[in-house]
């Protein structure tokens, strides 16, 4: 499911049932109280992804967390968005997660880990559809834009 495109697509996985987890997520943070803001600005900060690439936006706003596999995080306030690039055109975009701690959880990073693999053995295999909205069971009031 397309979540934004500006100069990179921005992109999250949706299930063999149809339901986009990531969605679902940003939904949800979205509507609560204290981190609504920084869950609606991940959309204003996909926007100001330029041609060349998320890493222009700055350490503060997206950095690497974990190097061996090339996962990054965004950064709105307390949340961090875990994902991935490919393609030099794609951001992959994992789970969502309101950091508690200093240090990030190997779990978190285990998961974007999983999805990445998953990602690129679809790409090999020539089956990477990309989903509108209305082919999305779950699909709620997000930042998603298709």
């Amino acid at each position: 499911m397309i979540l934004r495109q500006s100069g990179w697509r921005v992109v999250a996985e949706v299930t063999d049932g149809g339901e986009c987890p990531m969605d679902q997520q940003l939904v949800l943070w979205m509507s609560d109280a204290k981190y609504g803001a920084s869950a609606t600005g991940f959309g204003a900060l996909w926007d100001r992804i330029p041609k060349t690439g998320p890493k222009a936006l700055g350490t503060a706003l997206y950095h690497l967390v974990n190097d061996k596999d090339e996962i990054y995080e965004f950064v709105k306030g307390d949340l961090r968005l875990f994902c991935f690039e490919a393609n030099n055109a794609v951001v992959v975009c994992s789970h969502l997660i309101r950091k508690r701690t200093q240090k990030t959880k190997i779990k978190d990073i285990a998961s974007t880990i999983a999805l990445k693999k998953r990602y690129l053995a679809a790409e090999k295999a020539n089956n990477i559809k990309i989903a509108t909205r209305k082919e999305i069971k779950s699909c709620g009031r997000s930042l998603s834009t298709k």
